[in-house]
């Protein structure tokens, strides 16, 4: 390596001003000395006074380089970040001096605040304050803050123009020259309305949901892990937030479902079609089981990914049970009607064979007692005949007592036609009296059933035959 290229590193390096002391003067060397730009070059023999002249002169043309070059780059600097602040749309972004005036003002500082720069530069920053803060003076101590602690932030209510309110992050810093003199402030404001709209939102939903004692409603991490907890959740399955968070909501489930893979199913349902809902048997912390109603949501971000599920949970047992008790109810129910039609037929039959037996029996003792009379007019006979047929008539007119008596406990009438008995049955539901032919046919009829009819019987068996 010879001198000229070890003056190229060094100034390449660090950065110095290169002078050549040399006793080369061909027209080749000069050349290559050229090309790393030196400050200077002296051929031997050369005096002290040359020497030091020609170091100074080089020295003082570097340091003002280096000046021209530092100044221009603070300039570039200077405009390419009012250039990155002008451009910045989402924060008002602005300086103020030692007493808190604006002095610059960029596009996001007019559209947060409604104020154009002609309108605002001058003014005291105390005018986006609410009259409240000004009167406690805020405006004042947060300048103060920010000289004691080199910073101040804030989250509080600011003024628009048109004297609307906004909710505001507020960064307030001293600036100051390299020797510590200050110089203003500068000031970045972001408008959080949103923000805390959203946050309000979801703190109420919070506690709304933490509220909630007759469901379990809690979230599960894409694998199915439990990452939030209520305290219906609680109630519900036993468990505290401290027991259950992290856990598998398999923990839920009996084993026989979980054995047969019936969580991984809910989970891929709900994640391909958005939405899973089923009753089942569930198990609570203590090992008992409840019917539950179970409603499964995937939940998404804005770019689609899964990010979890949320999970709905209702004790249906005492539902569940009440509806089997209706069931029974209502079959019995049934039952009993069944019973009752087949009881009714039965007393029915049993009236129409007993009204027909009956009259038909007198009615052939009555012809018979008649004939008898026929046959002979002594008045002990007549007298007999008489008394037979006064104890025809009585037993006839006991006998259809008794049938009326039977008849109006049933709610049948019963009227003879045609050779038969006709019963004419009025209904409940209805005012229209539906009539039906009992048919002749052998029965026979023991005392309990008799009983059952309200007919008392001196022997123990009646027939018809």
């Amino acid at each position: 390596m010879d001198g000229i290229q070890a003056a190229e590193i060094i100034r390449d390096r660090f950065n110095v001003p290169v002078v050549y002391l040399t006793a080369y003067a061909d027209e080749e060397t000069i050349l290559r000395a050229k090309k790393t730009t030196p400050f200077g070059y002296l051929v031997k023999p050369f005096n002290e006074r040359e020497l030091r002249a020609t170091i100074e002169v080089a020295f003082y043309t570097h340091q003002m380089e280096r000046a021209l070059a530092d100044e221009r780059a603070k300039r570039h600097a200077a405009e390419e970040f009012k250039i990155l602040v002008d451009g910045v749309s989402d924060y008002a972004i602005f300086m103020l001096d030692r007493d808190g005036r604006v002095t610059t003002w960029n596009s996001g500082a007019e559209r947060l605040k409604g104020y154009t720069r002609d309108e605002i530069i001058g003014k005291d920053f105390s005018i986006f304050y609410t009259e409240e803060a000004r009167q406690a003076g805020d405006p004042k101590q947060s300048l103060e803050t920010s000289l004691r602690k080199g910073r101040f932030e804030d989250e509080g209510w600011r003024v628009r123009k048109d004297g609307s309110r906004f909710w505001a992050n507020v960064v307030i810093t001293p600036l100051r020259t390299p020797k510590g003199v200050l110089i203003g402030f500068a000031k970045v404001t972001r408008d959080l309305t949103e923000h805390r709209q959203a946050e309000e939102d979801a703190q109420r939903f919070r506690v709304l949901v933490e509220s909630v004692q007759d469901y379990a409603i809690f979230m599960l991490d894409p694998r199915g892990q439990v990452t939030t907890w209520n305290a219906g959740a609680a109630r519900i399955k036993g468990y505290t937030a401290e027991e259950i968070v992290g856990k598998h909501f398999s923990t839920f489930y009996p084993r026989e479902d979980v054995a047969a893979g019936k969580c991984e199913r809910e989970l891929e349902v709900a994640a391909h079609e958005g939405r899973f809902e089923d009753e089942g048997w569930r198990v609570r912390k203590d090992g008992s089981r409840f019917w539950a109603s179970v409603v499964i949501t995937a939940l998404r971000d804005p770019e689609g990914a899964l990010i979890g599920f949320a999970k709905v949970t209702r004790d249906l047992t005492e539902r569940r049970q009440a509806e089997e008790n209706l069931r029974a109810l209502v079959a019995a129910e049934r039952a009993a009607g069944a019973e009752k039609s087949r009881v009714q037929e039965f007393q029915e039959r049993f009236l129409a064979i007993l009204g027909h037996d009956l009259t038909q029996s007198l009615a052939s003792i009555e012809i018979g007692v008649g004939l008898l009379g026929m046959w002979s007019k002594e008045p002990a006979f007549v007298r007999d005949v008489e008394r037979t047929h006064a104890s025809l008539r009585r037993m006839s007119r006991m006998i259809e007592q008794i049938l009326d008596f039977t008849r109006s406990r049933l709610g049948v009438a019963w009227r003879w036609s045609s050779g038969r008995w006709i019963c004419a049955k009025r209904s409940h539901r209805s005012s229209t009296r539906r009539e039906r032919r009992i048919p002749p046919r052998r029965f026979s009829f023991d005392a309990l059933s008799c009983a059952a009819l309200g007919i008392a019987t001196a022997s123990s068996r009646c027939f018809r035959t």
